[in-house]
């Protein structure tokens, strides 16, 4: 029996939902959704390894160290030649899939990265230079005025 890849496919739709969910919660800045939404997303991951390291994959694609990629590689390309074109066929959609929720899993560490980077530009706006805390045991702000007026930007 061939390989379909019905249940990698059907699962790489429901990553690309909630990639495309973990967006919005970015964007909104919603919190709360996230951590959820990564739990989840660590789930699909490991069900899509479960799945492609099962049946007719499982020797191929095998855990290997990074040294031994080249030899999966080649393995996993000699097994695809024995395919037929509909299996052929079915893995280079699978993997343009796997290449689309790549890039849509980037947009949102980039997304991440911006907002970290704004939280570091707004303390270091906030934070006097050499200086941890912002405000005395007084609770009155406890460095020079200069540095009082840079805060109320």
């Amino acid at each position: 029996m061939e390989p379909d890849f019905t249940a990698e496919r059907e699962t790489l739709a429901v990553l690309a939902e909630l990639l495309i969910r973990e967006r919005e919660a970015l964007v909104k800045g919603d919190l709360d959704a996230l951590e959820p939404l990564g739990a989840q997303k660590a789930a699909l991951v490991e069900r899509l390894e479960r799945l492609l390291l099962k049946g007719h994959l499982r020797d191929v694609l095998a855990p290997v160290s990074p040294a031994d990629r080249p030899a999966r590689q080649a393995r996993l390309a000699a097994w695809l030649a024995k395919q037929s074109s509909t299996v052929q066929a079915a893995w280079r959609a699978l993997l343009q899939e796997a290449a689309r929720l790549q890039d849509l899993n980037r947009l949102n560490a980039y997304l991440v990265e911006q907002r970290l980077a704004l939280c570091r530009q707004a303390l270091a706006v906030l934070t006097p230079a050499g200086d941890a805390s912002v405000y005395g045991d007084d609770g009155l702000w406890s460095t020079a005025s200069a540095t009082r007026e840079r805060a109320r930007i």
